[in-house]
């Protein structure tokens, strides 16, 4: 990320973006709840460049495109509305002003430090992140992505 000279908690337009990762992890207050190895593809795709809702196309799926346990924690396709760059990650994000995530410190803290709102009003359904995370190592190679739920309160770390 250090090299990418990307302008830090502004709208960004990035490439598509794709890793093959071989596990994921699932946590949940602190505690990891499952681990499974499984040959997943997990892609995040441009798809507007003019607006910030429903800007980016996420898609989760098994390498043989059947449907794998990572579909317990998270749907196979959905849509968030914006990325932007933090010192260590670039975040792809829907960030209302309002929505059905309720009483959830992780969210609130990430919508009240967020540098601004996507949306006045959203409603996530059960297995939909409102964040997605890009990891890249030294040579800007992506090497992580991970998926913070809120209804359901857990993070999803694909490696």
């Amino acid at each position: 990320m250090k090299n990418m000279n990307l302008p830090m908690e502004k709208p960004l337009r990035i490439p598509n973006q794709l890793l093959y990762a071989k596990k994921f992890e699932v946590w949940s207050n602190g505690q990891k709840i499952d681990e499974v190895y499984e040959d997943l593809q997990l892609w995040v795709e441009q798809i507007h460049t003019e607006s910030l809702d429903h800007g980016l196309q996420i898609t989760v799926r098994k390498r043989d495109k059947t449907i794998g346990a990572i579909h317990k924690y998270i749907k196979e396709r959905f849509y968030l509305d914006v990325a932007y760059a933090l010192e260590d990650r670039i975040l792809v994000c829907t960030i209302p002003e309002n929505c059905n995530i309720k009483n959830y410190n992780s969210f609130d803290s990430f919508v009240n430090f967020a540098p601004f709102k996507t949306r006045e009003f959203y409603e996530f359904d059960n297995n939909e992140p409102y964040c997605c995370s890009l990891f890249f190592d030294e040579n800007n190679e992506l090497i992580k992505v991970s998926y913070s739920n809120g209804i359901n309160r857990n993070l999803i770390e694909c490696t």
